[in-house]
Order: C-alpha cells, then sequence, then structure tokens
C-alpha cells in the first residue's frame, strides 16, 4: 500500500469518488421484481466490505477526499419492502437510486463498481450506463471477484473504461491520483483497459497484495447508515436473537490454499494465507461493540480456521476480553480440514452460535477426483455432531450438477445429507462461475460457450443441460430433497426437538412469508408438543395462504406435495373445517420416511 499521502492545495479541491454495489440477484430476477409489486425480492443486504477497506484507505493516503457510497442492494431491497411500492424497469430504478442518493453538485473524478458476483454482471453494465448518463465525463471501473476473471465481457460494456483485477487497497490511491489528472488509468498496475488487455495475457497482471492485513485501516463504516445493515430479521441467525441484536461484518484472513474446482476467490486473494494479527482483530471488534452497538459479528473469511493455534488464541482472546457480550455467525463454510474438538470448543467459548459447514458433496469420488475438495466425510459427520452436542445451530452446504457427476453420485449426496444429524442442509446446484477450473471444464465439453447468460450462475438456476442429467430434471430434484429432507424430514423433529424444529421453520417464514410447507411443519411441531390449537391454527393459515395466493408459491407446494399436504385438501377456508389431530405424523410423511 503506497504510504504516500497527498494533501490538496488551498485552491484544488477535494477529490470525489463514487463506489457503487450493484445488486447480487440475477438481473433477471431484479427486473421481474421491478416490474411487478407483487413479486418478492429475496435481495440479502450486508455491509459491502471491500468498498469500506478501499474508502478507509483513501480517507488515511488523500486527506480531505468526499467519497459517495451506493448500495443498490439495499435500495432494491427497501424499494421492494416498501408500501409505496409501484411497477418500473431496471434503467428507471438506477437513475432514481443516483438522483436520489448523489448532490446535483457531486462530480466525481473516478466511479468504481464492485462486482463479487457473476451474477450482477447485467446489472453492473446497466448501472454504468446510468452513470454515464449523469456525468459524460467520469472514468468508470469495475473491481471484485467477477471483474478479475472477466475483463473482456466487461470491457465490452460501452460505459465501462478499466477493470481492476485483484484486491485495489495497494492501487486505489495512486488510480485516484491518476485520473484526477485526466491520466491514462493503465499506468497503475492491475488496471486493465483497451490498450493492456489488446496485449495479450502477459498485460493481465493482478493489482499487489498487500502481506501484512494490519496495514490496512478498518473499514469505513461512517459512510454507510450502520443501523440500516445491522438488523438481524431475515438473515442466518441463532435461535436466541432477539430485536436489540445488531449483526455486523469483519474479515480477518485473506486467501485460501485450497484447489476447489468449483471456487474462483483464490484469483483475487491468492493462494497464500494473509493474518490479521490477534489484536488488531480485537482492535476492531471493541469498535464495532462500543462504538455502533454491534454485538453478533459475522466474520467472511473464506478460510477462518486454517492455522489451528493462531484460530485457538485468537478465539481464547476475544473470549477473555467480551466475556459473551458478543456472539458469532459464521455464514461462509467452515472448512471440515480445520476443524476439531479443540478448535470447535474455543469457537464455542468465543460465542460461536451458528456454524455453516462446508462439505460440498457426499460422494468420495466427487471428492476426491472431480472438485477436488478431499473432506472427509467421516470427519465431517464428527464435526456436525461436535457442532450439535455444543448447542450450535448447525448447517451443512452441499452442490449437485458438477461436470462428471452421475445421478448415483448426486443421491449418494442426498442420502449423506439425509444421514447428519445437522440443523439444516443447502442444496445448490454448481454454478460455472468464470475464473473457476469447473467453468473451463464445462466450456470444453460444450455445455456452455463464451455468450454464457450470467444471470443463470445462480445457486438455485440451471439453464443448460449437460451430459449427465438436464436441467430441469436436477432443479425439480434439488427442490424437492430440500423439502424432503429439511421439512419433512427435520432432525430435530426427528429427534423430538420439536421447539428448536419449529424456531427454524419460523425463521423461514421470515425470509418466505408464503412458504406453505414450512407453515405447514411448525403445525407438525405443534401438534407433536401436543398443541390442539397451534396445530389447527397452523392449518388455518395454510388454508389462507392458498386462498390469498392464487398461483403462488403456496400453490406451488399443494400441487407438488398433494400426498404430504392431504390436511389441506379440499381447501375451504369459510370456515376453516375442524381437521383431528393425529397422534402421529400424517402417513403420507411416515411412507417417506421409511
Amino acid at each position: 500500500m503506497n504510504a504516500t499521502k497527498s494533501d490538496p492545495s488551498k485552491n484544488e479541491r477535494p477529490a470525489r469518488v463514487l463506489f457503487v454495489n450493484p445488486p447480487s440477484l440475477p438481473y433477471s430476477a431484479v427486473k421481474r421484481a421491478l416490474d411487478d409489486p407483487k413479486i418478492i425480492a429475496h435481495q440479502s443486504v450486508s455491509m459491502p466490505m471491500g468498498i469500506l477497506y478501499l474508502a478507509a484507505v483513501l480517507e488515511k493516503e488523500l486527506p480531505g477526499i468526499e467519497i459517495r457510497i451506493i448500495d443498490y442492494a439495499k435500495a432494491i431491497r427497501e424499494f421492494c419492502d416498501s408500501d409505496e411500492r409501484y411497477s418500473t424497469d431496471f434503467d428507471s430504478f438506477s437513475e432514481q437510486v443516483l438522483n436520489d442518493l448523489v448532490p446535483a453538485d457531486f462530480v466525481p473524478d473516478m466511479v468504481g463498481i464492485s462486482t463479487l458476483f457473476s451474477t450482477a454482471h447485467k446489472s453492473t453494465g446497466h448501472i454504468a450506463d446510468a452513470i454515464r448518463k449523469r456525468w459524460q465525463e467520469a472514468p468508470i471501473i469495475v473491481g471484485g471477484m467477477h471483474a478479475t476473471n472477466s475483463v473482456e465481457k466487461l470491457l465490452e460494456m460501452p460505459a465501462v473504461n478499466y477493470v481492476c483485477r485483484g484486491e485495489a487497497e495497494s492501487i486505489i490511491s495512486d488510480l485516484v491520483r491518476c485520473l484526477r489528472k485526466k491520466g491514462d488509468g493503465e499506468t497503475v498496475k492491475g488496471i486493465i483497459g483497451p490498450r493492456k488487455f489488446g496485449g495479450g495475457a502477459s498485460c493481465l497482471e493482478s493489482a499487489p497484495l498487500i502481506d501484512d492485513l494490519d496495514e490496512i485501516p478498518f473499514p469505513a463504516w461512517h459512510l454507510i447508515p450502520v443501523d440500516q445493515y445491522t438488523e438481524t430479521e431475515g438473515r442466518a441467525k441463532h435461535l436466541g436473537t432477539i430485536d436489540q441484536d445488531k449483526m455486523g461484518t469483519i474479515v480477518t484472513t485473506r486467501g485460501c490454499p485450497f484447489s476447489c474446482t468449483f471456487c474462483a476467490s483464490w484469483t483475487v486473494h491468492g493462494r497464500k494465507m494473509r493474518y490479521r494479527s490477534v489484536e488488531n482483530v480485537i482492535q476492531e471488534l471493541e469498535l464495532l461493540y462500543g462504538k455502533y452497538g454491534i454485538n453478533c459479528i459475522v466474520p467472511e473469511d473464506d478460510l477462518f480456521t486454517v492455522k489451528k493455534p493462531r484460530i485457538i488464541e485468537l478465539c481464547d482472546a476475544i473470549t477473555e476480553r467480551f466475556k459473551r457480550k458478543i456472539y458469532f455467525e459464521f455464514p461462509n463454510g467452515l472448512s471440515v480440514a480445520t476443524l476439531d474438538e479443540d478448535v470447535i470448543a474455543a469457537m464455542v467459548r468465543m460465542g460461536m452460535q451458528v456454524a455453516n459447514i462446508a462439505i460440498e458433496s457426499g460422494s468420495h469420488y466427487v471428492q476426491r477426483n472431480i472438485i477436488k475438495k478431499n473432506c472427509s466425510l467421516d470427519r465431517a459427520r464428527r464435526v456436525v455432531q461436535i457442532c450439535r452436542d455444543a448447542g450450535v445451530l448447525t448447517r451443512c452446504y452441499f452442490i449437485v450438477g458438477f461436470p462428471g457427476e452421475t445421478r448415483e453420485m448426486m443421491q449418494e449426496t442426498f442420502d449423506f445429507a439425509a444421514s447428519l444429524p445437522s440443523d439444516w442442509n443447502a442444496f445448490s446446484i454448481a454454478a460455472p462461475l468464470v475464473g473457476t477450473e469447473m467453468y473451463d471444464q464445462m466450456l470444453e465439453r460444450k455445455e456452455i460457450d463464451e455468450s454464457f447468460n450470467w444471470d443463470n450462475a445462480f445457486y438455485s438456476e440451471r439453464m443448460f443441460d449437460t451430459k449427465e442429467i438436464k436441467a430441469e430434471e436436477l432443479k425439480k430434484w434439488v427442490y424437492d430433497s430440500n423439502i424432503r429432507i429439511n421439512f419433512f424430514e427435520n432432525t430435530n423433529l426427528q429427534l423430538g426437538r420439536y421447539d428448536r424444529a419449529k424456531k427454524i421453520f419460523q425463521d423461514i417464514l421470515t425470509s418466505y412469508p408464503e412458504h406453505l410447507v414450512a407453515q405447514y411443519c411448525i403445525g407438525i411441531a405443534m401438534m407433536k408438543m401436543g398443541d390442539e390449537r397451534g396445530w389447527q391454527d397452523a392449518l388455518a393459515k395454510c388454508r389462507k395462504m392458498l386462498d390469498e395466493n392464487s398461483g403462488g408459491l403456496p400453490q406451488k407446494h399443494m400441487d407438488l406435495y398433494p400426498d404430504l399436504l392431504s390436511e389441506l385438501v379440499p381447501v375451504n377456508p369459510h370456515p376453516v373445517q375442524k381437521t383431528t389431530m393425529p397422534s402421529e405424523f400424517p402417513r403420507s410423511v411416515k411412507e417417506l420416511r421409511s
């Protein structure tokens, strides 16, 4: 990171930079939600950490700089949640957000768009067009993981001037200085424009990595309305979450030495692990807790637990300093290879309440020969059990549909997931992200080509057939497996932990209020606890869903699983029919278990 500071003269206005965070949802999904006010947009909102780090570096190295941040993910979520929602299109919405959030007299010397996800590719182009329409001369640079690996496609967008490859903290100040003087951004290492791109692969260098992460200042949280990012509602949370809890993000390491074929993170952060010091992390946590009242910490490291002595030291230091005043949730999958009894115990003492375990496949062959993750399934089972025994809400990540993965191998994954004592299993469809080995494999197999629509690089989407399975069959299989394993065969229902099951299903309803199966399974949990009124109330709510949402998600569930939801047929909510509370699960559910 360049330590040289630029102190603007009295006759020179401060530098101005606009950072933009596009939505992570596919463009087509956002477009539908903006067009139809009845459609729910499941756009997650989290602190734009990459942008906040870059802003902090600029404020440190260019005193007086003016920085604005526009978070389109947050804007879309708020618009779709608003009672005053109306029908609009993406371009009009993009322009309106710019006009609402950026003063008329703010003319940026540079606009940086942080495109982390491939699903944001098309949205990035439309947002860039809106920016160019307002500021014809402002240089527009796109960075992030997707940008690092999709230089050519982004440079084809008329409004985009440059692409930044890799981490930008080491070069962001030099870039702003250069562009402010109307210089050539391609003179900065890691910044690629038409000239460098035309020079071939040897010119596509990435920005230098910073070895000592303690050199990077804490994120510039003051540039965003922190309170609007810290709400826990609608997020993966532990079962004791209350309204006063506030959620905040930290990053304690960068890099990943593993070679999973489906991941491109290493193309930005490198294979070598880099760590922040324990003292540096503690200082940031003290700031989050003391200044912003954040007590739920969400690490977004790719590999939080990679170095056992270091992670135990960090956990123990946090335990000693905060004494369980803060707790932790881990949405990024924790690596099975780095977890054991000692590490998990230290994390639990620290306050870990939610653990997402990255297993990915239940097939030994897929682990070794297809995805190159080499996760020990026996160890994975022990890790899940240890977490559950410690009271941690435990979720497991699985992916199916890899190139070369047969139906039999996919079935192994579903069977393995169903056999685990986890609270939940998240099933995704393998997406060919640019920069991954899997992307190159699918190109070679001619299952996709260079014109691949990045809207389809979504965890629940598949728009192309492979040699092993057709797209529609795969999507239905994943959906049905989710319903079967996570709802009707939920581990907590099987083990008699009905209150825990009920709370998990209620959490699903928070994000998906029309989820008929979740509401029905709440009823099953109530019934198993001997709550006749709760069972009848759940059935009444199910019937109301069907009555008020004709053709929507409730009817989809009814059409797909009529035997499992037999208590809801016929639908006659006026008045609600009396249903005898069964002493066991509905017979169809019992058959499903056998």
